[in-house]
């Protein structure tokens, strides 16, 4: 059983390895350094040269890179993270609560900025009716100084080539890479440096979708908790992000923030 973005992944993987060879195809991702003797995709997870459709799997959470391409003639390898554009938005950051980031040394120094804006996104006229489950809002839409846009950014990049809410990756990414569903377009960019990565995120600033999320009721009556307690209350550490909402006269928790990026 998979999701259509863990089909996605493997349906890139695919196209990677079933292009090793195709050293005009890989050039127009990679440049000059292909020529001649084409890459090798490999398991991150692993380890292991990828040649066929069967040898694909999905990475676990705690690895960045879904894949690794090998340049054959240099010999350096690219962790590559994929984003599949098909029905929904590829997450980013995936339902992560305020404490998970003061409780991550590499995103604690963030929080202030953050709090400025999921300040300014609690005071979403569709937040302050309380009416809503999830509110989501264009990144873009919001008063933020170029310093404050900047460290946003680190965040964006740490989630989206370094680690999660729970730390650092076992298998980082250097690079991204964006396929759309019913196209089948590639479009592919290799970022080395900190500032490559921010700068990453600041062009595609238009692109990510904000929220917090909280505890939701489903249809079988089961409470889901989208990175938020279903028993406890709201921490002391989680309150500043949390907006409260009715579902259906119980007043229930969002406090989670979720960043998706969506099609260029």
């Amino acid at each position: 059983m998979s999701n259509n973005g863990e089909r996605g992944e493997r349906r890139v993987i695919l196209e990677f390895v079933n292009h090793r060879n195709d050293t005009s195809w890989l050039a127009s991702h990679f440049g000059d350094e292909t020529v001649d003797e084409g890459i090798e995709v490999i398991n991150p997870t692993t380890n292991h040269i990828i040649t066929n459709r069967e040898e694909i799997r999905n990475a676990p959470s705690h690895i960045k890179a879904d894949m690794k391409i090998k340049i054959k003639r240099t010999q350096r390898e690219i962790g590559v993270s994929i984003k599949y554009f098909h029905k929904s938005n590829p997450c980013i950051v995936n339902c992560t609560s305020r404490e998970k980031f003061i409780r991550n040394e590499r995103l604690r120094p963030y929080v202030p900025t953050l709090d400025v804006l999921i300040g300014q996104y609690q005071q979403d006229p569709s937040n302050l009716t309380e009416n809503k489950s999830e509110v989501d809002r264009m990144l873009s839409d919001y008063n933020l100084t170029m310093e404050q846009r900047r460290e946003i950014a680190v965040v964006i990049a740490y989630f989206t080539l370094e680690g999660t809410g729970r730390g650092d990756a076992t298998v980082p990414a250097n690079a991204v890479c964006d396929m759309y569903h019913n196209t089948g377009e590639i479009v592919f960019r290799e970022m080395i440096t900190d500032e490559e990565k921010i700068q990453y995120v600041l062009d595609n600033w238009h692109r990510y979708v904000l929220s917090i999320r909280g505890v939701h009721e489903k249809r079988n009556g089961q409470l889901r908790g989208n990175g938020m307690s279903t028993v406890n209350p709201p921490t002391e550490e989680q309150l500043p992000w949390v907006c409260m909402y009715n579902d259906n006269g119980v007043m229930r928790p969002r406090g989670a923030i979720s960043i998706r990026i969506k099609k260029r």
